[in-house]
């Protein structure tokens, strides 16, 4: 008999780690801090600084522990503390008169990554609003898939839909988006990166 994979139960865990529990917040860390650090190094591109500021999101989340929120997305709480922590760490590196010395000449001009990071930010804040704007069991389904990773077939049981109805509320989800982005951002940007990052990635 093949034994089941035990299931994350997310809002056990908070509930826990608010109480202290450093089981719980260990098996949180590891649960999220692989789709964290890409997250991150979508941004900053060094390994380093990528491991570090995790280091520093969840000192973070331990500190702030009492704070929890079991009934809310320990997921979007997470993101928007990653999403802060970067946007800090790059208007540092703006301002920095050493790094923007050594962006003087043209060539270098040519690609920021730093502007582009921030930039991205930026996007990301307005897809976030894109998504708010979607109808409820589209955004429904949208944030299953983005924020949950489950599959089509999984949020299908999990809804009581068809997978067919699924496919159609994230396509035309994704349509949205695109949509909105281009009239709101004014840029050509791929949306598998945003979104799979937002939030909410």
């Amino acid at each position: 008999m093949v034994k089941k994979k035990p299931r994350f139960e997310e809002s056990t865990l908070v509930a826990r780690l608010k109480e202290g529990d450093v089981d719980s917040f260990d098996a949180l860390f590891l649960h999220y801090s692989n789709k964290l650090f890409w997250f991150v190094y979508g941004y900053l591109k060094s390994k380093e600084e990528a491991e570090e500021t995790i280091q520093d999101i969840f000192l973070k989340i331990w500190e702030q522990r009492s704070d929890l929120d079991e009934n809310k997305s320990f997921n979007s709480y997470l993101f928007t503390i990653a999403k802060n922590q970067v946007f800090n760490i790059l208007r540092k590196k703006v301002s920095e008169r050493k790094y923007i010395s050594s962006q003087a000449n043209a060539e270098q001009l040519a690609y920021n990554p730093i502007e582009d990071g921030l930039r991205l930010l930026e996007i990301t804040q307005i897809s976030n609003k894109a998504i708010d704007q979607l109808p409820p069991r589209r955004k429904m389904v949208f944030q299953l898939s983005r924020d949950k990773g489950m599959s089509h077939q999984e949020i299908a049981n999990h809804l009581g839909i068809s997978i067919k109805t699924v496919e159609n509320h994230m396509s035309l989800a994704i349509k949205f988006l695109k949509d909105y982005l281009r009239r709101e951002a004014e840029i050509a940007i791929p949306i598998a990166y945003l979104l799979m990052y937002s939030d909410w990635l």
